[in-house]
């Protein structure tokens, strides 16, 4: 396992991802970024998760069994691809505020949610970040506000709707 994990460079994309309390799989395996099956992306390889200066948008890191490999990732975001919000709104004509867990990828047609949270949002579109950017997202099929996620230190913007 761990030699799996020493093989691992920057910039490579990986297929695993984060399912609220562990990584899909024991072991990273590479794959194309440009995949669909492309989930995370490796921005630093170090010892210690001190090299991984980035935090929350979406990242976070992954330490092989030994200890020895620590490789710091993040999200790859996908059209289509869901995650759990905790989500609350004051009353029914104000707009919902949701709290995302971006770095984990949840199933959309799962009818449980990871602890802390109360939903789950499908990706509906990535937006490049523009500086000054408004709200760029729609409605949804009922007719509420996408919850929108502005990343600027990735210079991306998510738009999502709830699955229900």
């Amino acid at each position: 396992m761990d030699q799996a994990f020493r093989k691992i460079q920057t910039g490579h994309c990986l297929s695993q991802y984060w399912e609220d309390k562990a990584f899909s799989e024991k072991t990273p395996s590479v794959v194309a970024c440009d995949r669909d099956n492309a989930y995370l992306h490796v921005t630093r390889v170090g010892t210690s998760s001190s090299a991984c200066s980035e935090s929350g948008e979406g990242r976070s890191y992954w330490r092989s069994p030994d200890g020895g490999t620590v490789l710091c990732v993040e999200r790859v975001f996908h059209v289509g691809d869901c995650f759990p919000v905790q989500w609350t709104q004051k009353d029914k004509n104000s707009d919902i505020r949701a709290t995302a867990e971006l770095f984990t990828q949840w199933p959309c047609s799962s009818n449980e949610v990871p602890s802390g949270n109360n939903g789950i949002v499908r990706i509906t579109k990535i937006y490049k970040w523009q500086t000054g950017q408004t709200y760029p997202c729609g409605r949804d099929a009922k007719n509420r506000n996408e919850l929108w996620y502005p990343l600027e230190d990735r210079k991306i913007s998510i738009c999502s709707a709830f699955t229900d």
